[in-house]
């Protein structure tokens, strides 16, 4: 009879040894369930406060009209665009490739 308890021991102290060996690495860190809604939900939430994170107002021009600097260039736009329909000067001047 004393073999069988010594036996009886042995047998749960295996049994305690596995079921702590499986909660250690197979149970308890599992993540929660994929919901592809949550994610939507907080992909939008996550689009919506990067809105309002960015500067809505554009940066402002330096005007140095006062200073005594170079003066602005580039900064009128009808200026740019006058000339764009005019021939290069090489092809105005019969020098064409």
């Amino acid at each position: 009879m004393n073999r069988r308890w010594l036996i009886l021991g042995a047998l749960a102290v295996v049994a305690a040894i596995v079921v702590a060996v499986w909660l250690l690495f197979f149970g308890g860190d599992t993540p929660p369930p994929v919901s592809t809604e949550a994610g939507l939900e907080q992909l939008q939430e996550d689009l919506a406060s990067e809105q309002v994170d960015q500067d809505p107002a554009p940066a402002a021009v330096d005007d140095d009209a006062d200073s005594e600097s170079e003066p602005d260039v580039g900064l009128d736009p009808e200026a740019d665009s006058a000339g764009a329909d005019l021939p290069s000067p090489q092809v105005a001047a019969g020098g064409g490739a």
